[in-house]
């Protein structure tokens, strides 16, 4: 079976999930402590890492704050940079 290529959707979820895991395991965090500190349930944290679930705005905020971030050095990555120069140009 051909594989889907992968969308600019898909690439900024992956993104997102992939930072919040690595914050997270860096203060160190379990999901759990994560969940209590924003209010989201476990199951719902686990599926955004995973890149399968999207997020709203006002989600994402309450991800950065909660992990102590500003939404500056939450996207401040090579990973972020590099997906932002593949929009440039785009309508």
């Amino acid at each position: 079976m051909k594989k889907q290529k992968e969308s600019k959707v898909d690439r900024v979820r992956m993104l997102f999930g992939k930072r919040m895991k690595e914050l997270r395991t860096s203060k160190p965090w379990y999901l759990k402590q994560l969940s209590g500190a924003c209010g989201i349930a476990e199951t719902e944290l686990s599926k955004i890492e995973l890149g399968k679930k999207s997020v709203t705005n006002v989600t994402e905020a309450i991800i950065i704050i909660a992990l102590g971030m500003t939404h500056e050095e939450f996207f401040a990555t090579e990973g972020f940079r590099n997906l932002a120069e593949t929009f440039k140009g785009l309508s």
